[in-house]
């Protein structure tokens, strides 16, 4: 799942009608900055097959250690987030003892006006073969290195890995939190060919400990919408440019993979 996107297995839902500027709430949209901001890209228009179109302020280049937990045993998480020029890297690798490296994924690409526009998508998990996504942005089809067929690429869709990024993107760019019920909607890829419009509601603010560190954080839910679903939490930081300070998506068996920061640095 962020993992995806760790352990979690595949990640639909009909989300309620968007209101300009594309934030799917009962309320009046928070207003955003008029002027352009350091790295911030001009939302695109919405498109009622993919994504909602969002105007976003991509995060500076950071390196995060997380406490990753899963099924009782407990490791290491490392998110290493690189915007060099107009392109990026972003790289997850978890660890447990005894078992060694539990996951690996690699999400490469650059940016457009929704935001990150992934090129390419790896997963390596423990005991299995690496699955590649490539995003052919020219053909405009996502190709994978299994069976699956090819989907359609449209404007704004992440990787299981990306969307974490693009949700700190979004909500650097806003003025001020939404509105307690504000969703957002975001198409998400894995690299086995599952594709699902995520809905992640705004819960508001919430208080969290990294060790000694209290830290106010903005939480994020989206809900499973079927049997087998995940469900996927996250906790952004405002004042580490709404990376998460913590993440945990469950998988259809209730069994959860959670990160907690410990250490963050440029």
């Amino acid at each position: 799942m962020m993992l995806a996107l760790l352990c979690a297995t595949a990640i639909r839902a009909a989300p309620p009608a968007p209101l300009e500027p594309a934030l799917t709430t009962g309320h009046p949209a928070p207003r955003l900055a008029q002027t352009p901001l350091a790295g911030e890209r001009p939302a695109a228009k919405p498109s009622a097959e993919a994504s909602t179109a969002y105007r976003t302020r991509v995060p500076a280049s950071a390196r995060i250690t997380y406490r990753l937990s899963r099924s009782g045993i407990v490791g290491t998480g490392l998110l290493d987030w690189r915007v060099e020029g107009d392109t990026y890297v972003l790289r997850l690798e978890g660890s447990v003892p005894i078992i060694g490296t539990l996951i690996v994924q690699t999400s490469r690409g650059g940016f457009d006006a929704a935001g990150l526009a992934p090129t390419r998508y790896t997963d390596k998990r423990w005991r299995r073969d690496e699955s590649v996504a490539d995003f052919d942005r020219d053909a405009g089809r996502i190709v994978f290195s299994n069976d699956k067929p090819a989907l359609p690429l449209h404007k704004g869709t992440q990787d299981r890995l990306s969307v974490m990024v693009q949700l700190a993107a979004i909500a650097n760019a806003w003025s001020e939190p939404p509105t307690v019920g504000t969703v957002l909607t975001l198409s998400v890829v894995g690299a086995r060919g599952d594709a699902k419009l995520w809905a992640l509601r705004y819960e508001g603010p919430q208080a969290l400990r990294t060790g000694e560190v209290s830290v106010r954080a903005l939480r994020f839910l989206r809900q499973p919408e079927e049997p087998g679903d995940t469900r996927a939490e996250f906790w952004l930081d405002p004042a580490a440019s709404h990376l998460p300070v913590r993440a945990r998506l469950t998988d259809g068996d209730g069994d959860a993979l959670e990160l907690l920061r410990t250490q963050a640095g440029p």
